[in-house]
């Protein structure tokens, strides 16, 4: 019954649309002669119009304190605690002195018939799930601002859920680097991982280059977008899980044919690859989860939270660890397999310990860097460093330096050129 009683009042609310189509045209036509002062009328006229009739309708009474303060010329931004959907209509009702379309959410964009009018009167939405598409639309509504329209807008109000340690790190951010591009918490994290994830590429860049593993290293992509597609289809780990024992068993099982098999390396490595990222594909497509993980192919470095962050953190100081461990050895086997065997070097554990290593790292990092190009930030680095370095040490040090580099300039360039990260 009560369902029944509330069609009524829905219906004539969805009628106080009908003659907003009227002034959408206007609209509509004020963009085509090119005219912003004409189109920001009409959608003042759009907006106060559509509230007071809903408002009367609704036979809401509203108390307005303060609006002697508004300012007499726009662009203004405005912003309010969000309560329920009223405070759209109630904006709208009382806000007639300015155009102004809503930072909204994008679902709000896709509700029957109101859709469409938040959408004619220059509104800006956001995908709250990814945070590429948050900052394209915070671009979006600075240009709006900037062509001389306000805005209407709801914050929540809430931090990204790092606590207090976070909070810390972001007042240390703001005070050490003020920069426009880090006026964002996601920018924030995101550097945080340049931070994180550059060295630990910088360091085992050496490695890979000094023993020939570029190709191995991209095989390794390879294999963590299958582990990834395994998880997704059978489900019984999560993708991440799955993608990470995935990687470290299928850079165990390169290591151990290639120290058992008279083949040659590339022609182990090769077959591998190929069987990895066919067997990946074809698991993702069989699935129908290709869509949803095709951002694992390019990366995504700017939704990176500050929970993944400490994991980051975590993989450094322990890969720092077995590096300390492990180095005179890796360092033998890159000069030369017979001499390292001779100074009592375990072949194969050293190797296997390795290609684990990086394979953990590449599985743990493809999601923020991505698979076309994690192979790169393996490769590149101690590639550069070897044509300016005298040393072991400069080698290693112009490595890191190198990949902080491009790291930071990478992230700094895809903010300010709208690009991918």
């Amino acid at each position: 019954m009560k369902i029944i009683k509330n069609i009524v009042p829905v219906v004539k609310i969805i009628g106080t649309l009908k003659p907003q189509k009227k002034i959408f045209k206007k609209i509509h036509q004020a963009i085509e002669k090119n005219d912003p002062e004409l189109e920001r009328k009409y959608i003042l006229e759009s907006t106060s119009t559509w509230g007071d009739d809903i408002m009367t309708l609704l036979g809401s009474e509203i108390h307005v304190y303060g609006k002697e303060n508004l300012p007499e010329e726009g662009p203004v931004v405005f912003m309010g605690n969000h309560q329920g959907y009223a405070d759209i209509f109630t904006y709208c009702a009382v806000l007639d002195k300015f155009q102004f379309g809503f930072v909204a959410k994008e679902e709000l964009g896709n509700l029957p018939f109101f859709g469409k009018q938040i959408h004619e009167i220059r509104s800006v939405f956001i995908d709250r799930d990814s945070a590429r598409g948050s900052m394209n639309a915070i671009v979006e509504g600075i240009k709006l601002i900037e062509q001389g329209y306000s805005l209407a807008i709801y914050p929540e109000g809430t931090r990204s859920k790092g606590g207090e340690v976070m909070d810390a790190i972001y007042s240390i951010m703001d005070a050490i680097l003020p920069f426009s591009w880090l006026s964002f918490d996601f920018m924030k994290n995101a550097l945080l991982a340049v931070l994180l994830i550059t060295p630990l590429f910088g360091i085992l860049s050496t490695m890979v280059v000094s023993n020939h593993m570029a190709f191995f290293s991209d095989s390794l992509g390879h294999g963590a977008f299958t582990g990834l597609a395994i998880g997704a289809v059978v489900g019984i780990f999560s993708p991440m899980s799955s993608l990470i024992m995935f990687s470290v068993i299928f850079a165990l099982l390169i290591t151990w044919i290639k120290n058992k098999s008279k083949a040659s390396t590339d022609t182990i490595i090769g077959v591998f690859s190929s069987t990895g990222i066919a067997l990946g594909l074809m698991l993702m497509s069989y699935g129908g989860s290709f869509n949803k993980y095709a951002t694992y192919l390019i990366g995504d470095i700017l939704s990176i939270t500050p929970e993944e962050l400490g994991m980051l953190l975590l993989v450094l100081v322990l890969v720092l660890v077995l590096w300390g461990l492990l180095f005179n050895k890796l360092l033998l086997l890159s000069i030369n397999q017979s001499f390292a065997k001779s100074r009592g070097v375990n072949i194969m554990l050293v190797e296997g310990i390795f290609a684990a290593m990086v394979a953990v790292v590449v599985a743990i990092s493809i999601q923020w860097v991505g698979l076309l190009i994690i192979n790169s930030l393996l490769v590149l680095p101690a590639a550069a460093a070897r044509n300016v370095a005298s040393s072991v040490k400069q080698y290693h040090v112009f490595s890191v330096a190198f990949a902080l580099l491009s790291g930071i300039s990478g992230l700094v360039m895809s903010y300010y050129c709208s690009m991918a990260t």
